[in-house]
């Protein structure tokens, strides 16, 4: 195991906290009757505000929800 420098453990927890942003937006519109192929269009959406690129990204929130029995 490699220990993380301070630095590496900055850029973790920037990352976790991004994440948590938008994990927080979605969960918020996460509800009876939305699908998850909406959720995972706001997922997308709610990167590219943030200024990511989503390509690989959404390929896999798709692979995720593939073969679900939720609309």
């Amino acid at each position: 195991m490699k220990v993380k420098t301070p630095a590496e453990i900055e850029i973790i927890a920037a990352g976790g906290r991004f994440l948590a942003e938008v994990l927080q937006n979605v969960a918020a519109q996460a509800m009876a009757g939305v699908s998850t192929a909406a959720l995972v269009e706001l997922a997308v959406a709610e990167l590219r505000r943030l200024g990511q690129r989503v390509g690989a990204v959404r390929e896999k929130l798709v692979d995720v929800f593939a073969g679900t029995d939720h609309p």
